[in-house]
């Protein structure tokens, strides 16, 4: 009988676990300027203007089709006001970035590859991409380490 209920209550913590990682995937939070930190959800991501492009990526086979929101859209949906952007991984790794200075370029944080919702494994839920097809000044090794994937929260600096 010990268990039977060992077994019933490891699998209720994994359900609740489950669903609290399912309520958060998605979710970008936004930090710093002094004020507490905002959530933004993939609903409401997608509800803003959507940009759609081809590139070839250091980590991908062949063309890739992406899509997301723009860079530029998302900081001014947010209100950012500051130049440096810190972009934070499910990893802990992040990259800074003077994201005024890309607003030429339709940068995006891809929640789609290849017509697909991305994963966290497929490096979801989102993927700074950088158009480096269409821009070839844009495929060096400075924005490479600023690509960064599994998109979690943006720190303004």
């Amino acid at each position: 009988m010990n268990i039977v209920k060992c077994l019933f209550f490891g699998l209720c913590i994994l359900l609740i676990s489950l669903r609290a990682m399912a309520i958060d995937f998605g979710v970008i939070t936004l930090e710093g300027q002094g004020a507490e930190p905002v959530q933004i959800t993939m609903e409401q991501i997608q509800a803003m203007p959507a940009t759609e492009f081809e590139s070839y990526t250091p980590w991908t086979e062949g063309k890739t089709h992406f899509k997301g929101i723009r860079l530029q859209t998302l900081m001014e949906h947010l209100g950012v006001t500051g130049d440096v952007i810190r972009v934070k991984a499910l990893n802990q790794y992040h990259a800074d970035i003077a994201w005024k200075e890309l607003a030429e370029y339709p940068v995006i944080f891809a929640y789609e590859m290849d017509g697909e919702p991305m994963s966290i494994r497929e490096k979801g839920p989102y993927w700074l991409m950088f158009p480096m097809t269409d821009y070839p000044e844009l495929n060096v090794p400075k924005y490479h380490i600023s690509m960064v994937w599994q998109v979690a929260a943006i720190e303004v600096l």
